[in-house]
């Protein structure tokens, strides 16, 4: 085997293993939903996918209920759309009704998934968890390679990190600011990822969770600055799906999509997606049916266990419970191995079957907003 695909293989390990640890940085969150339905989604939108030869827009006008076309964005090309749900109508009256369309293949809520939050570096020494999973030994083989490309599905990235920008995927195709789509593909001014959340190329964090996230990945390593990443070197894509806690199931499934294109069409190298969210909501096909491209592409779905403290084998927690080959299911541990306790009734969540690994998500040090660092915890 020649050398740089060891060293591949091991940044990947080593992505794989301790990027996810904080998966769901734990902010004490709740799940928001409405009181009269079953599960946390956006009280006015519903979103639906059409059986081959259908056009939505042709059915809407004959419809017992309110609705129009909010926008299909990226995920036309699988017929899903996102609709609007007008003042005095429901949610689960619109699913009735398209659910009974001979042209509707399937219609859903548009669920809110959760947040769930020896190098010359001075925060070194505050990074227990690298020494607990033995990174200095793993360094000694390699310290991560550029040719390693992660995406985070998170809330952006400070781009002015001193400690993350040196290690942000840049498009080669892309002219900054200058509004046009230079690289043809469908995405104007995606420099350094993609805004899913509002269509558009700004993925600057202003909530601080993927910021740290990307920081336990990828901070540059042996730079005299702040703390170090698992990776030294990696190249990270931001994804931007929320500005705050609630990531919407159109905005994951359109983020998500963007990363597959970005491998399929450009031929960029993504190994996983860090997912650092999830709620106990029904099982999401919309999003499944993301998740699987991007699987089907060969790019691992990195997910949170969950923070409730509960066994995922009674109550799925998703995505992370998407029981399929490209998913990986982490769990939180602390200091001495055992199963995190984050206080306040906030605990990891466990699962024999569909927990696949743990690795330290207590007291994590990492990068966060204003070129600044912090101490977060969570799976």
């Amino acid at each position: 085997m020649k050398l740089v695909s060891m060293k591949k293989i091991l940044a990947v390990s080593m992505t794989a293993l301790f990027s996810v640890f904080i998966l769901t940085v734990f902010f004490g969150f709740s799940n928001k939903g409405t009181a009269s339905e079953a599960g946390p989604f956006v009280p006015d939108e519903v979103l639906v996918r059409m059986k081959p030869g259908y056009r939505l827009e042709s059915l809407l006008p004959g419809l017992p209920v309110r609705l129009e076309v909010q926008d299909s964005g990226a995920k036309e090309a699988f017929r899903v759309v996102r609709l609007k749900i007008r003042s005095g109508e429901s949610v689960q009256k619109a699913l009735s009704v398209l659910g009974k369309n001979e042209g509707v293949l399937f219609a859903q809520p548009n669920y809110i998934y959760h947040a769930a939050l020896v190098p010359n570096d001075p925060e070194y020494a505050s990074q227990w968890a690298l020494v607990k999973i033995r990174a200095p030994e793993a360094w000694e083989q390699t310290t991560g390679s550029a040719d390693v490309i992660v995406a985070v599905l998170d809330t952006g990235v400070d781009l002015n990190h001193p400690d993350l920008a040196g290690n942000l995927w840049t498009n080669p195709g892309e002219i900054p600011g200058n509004g046009i789509d230079d690289d043809g593909n469908g995405y104007v001014d995606d420099v350094h990822g993609w805004n899913s959340h509002e269509n558009s190329s700004d993925v600057q964090d202003t909530f601080g969770h993927g910021t740290h996230v990307s920081g336990i990945i990828g901070a540059v390593g042996n730079n005299g600055v702040g703390v170090s990443g698992v990776n030294w070197a990696v190249r990270i894509v931001a994804v931007k799906a929320s500005s705050g806690d609630s990531f919407p199931t159109a905005d994951l499934a359109d983020g998500i999509d963007y990363v597959t294109a970005l491998k399929t069409a450009k031929g960029l190298d993504i190994v996983a997606i860090n997912a650092s969210l999830g709620a106990a909501v029904p099982e999401d096909l919309i999003l499944n049916q993301a998740i699987e491209s991007a699987g089907n592409a060969g790019i691992l779905f990195v997910a949170a266990a969950g923070n409730n403290g509960g066994d995922n084998d009674v109550t799925p927690f998703y995505p992370a419970s998407l029981f399929r080959p490209y998913v990986l299911s982490v769990a939180a541990t602390d200091e001495s191995d055992a199963l995190a306790n984050f206080g306040g009734g906030k605990a990891s969540n466990y699962g024999r079957r569909t927990v696949h690994l743990a690795a330290p998500g207590k007291s994590i040090q990492s990068t966060y907003l204003s070129m600044g660092y912090s101490l977060l915890s969570g799976t």
